[in-house]
């Protein structure tokens, strides 16, 4: 049986709501992304990224995190 599909924001420290579908749950929040740049549509796969709230981001902005 398929396994539905799901999907987060990926903060990539410039644009905070890159749309990434979870390619795996690591644990302790973190989960391995793939991204879709919102120009070019060019995936990118990422490992381990941390949970964080967009109301968290510093003036440094949220580096790579993902939220719902």
């Amino acid at each position: 049986m398929p396994k539905p599909v799901e999907s987060v924001n990926f903060n990539d420290g410039a644009t905070k709501d890159v749309f990434s579908l979870v390619a795996k749950d690591v644990g302790e929040t973190k989960l391995d992304l793939i991204s879709f740049d919102p120009v070019t549509g060019a995936a990118t796969y990422h490992r381990g990224v941390p949970h964080r709230e967009p109301a968290d981001y510093g003036p440094e902005g949220g580096g790579d995190t993902w939220h719902n």
